[in-house]
């Protein structure tokens, strides 16, 4: 059995060394980014530490205009959330959703942008 198992082994590593291909998990580290708090950092400051600590993925908890200009061409993928008092209106109405994202995700997205998933 244990022959079975090396001879697997081989094969797989052979095939992916044909196809060039490594066999790699795709990680990232993220971090969640509110802007309630008594003493806020500007937000190129906090882009910029995000940036030297390697962080590559943020989730917004509000679509802070100040934030999402800070991260324009920073490279590091967005997640933007809705608030709590902001939910009932856009599940309740298409339009009221469709103009949330004209004015929270589709301003700032595009060449040089925010990398909004």
């Amino acid at each position: 059995m244990a022959a079975w198992a090396a001879l697997l082994a081989v094969v797989l590593a052979l095939s992916c060394a044909r196809e060039r291909r490594l066999l790699v998990a795709d990680a990232a580290v993220g971090v969640n980014w509110g802007t309630l708090s008594s003493h806020r950092a500007p937000p190129a400051v906090v882009v910029d530490l995000l940036r030297a600590n390697r962080i590559g993925k943020v989730k917004l908890f509000d679509a802070d205009a100040g934030v999402l200009r800070a991260l324009a061409r920073s490279g590091i993928e967005v997640m933007v959330g809705l608030t709590n008092g902001e939910l009932a209106g856009i599940a309740g109405s298409p339009a009221a959703a469709d103009a949330w994202v004209a004015q929270n995700v589709s301003r700032y997205v595009g060449r040089g942008g925010v990398d909004i998933r």
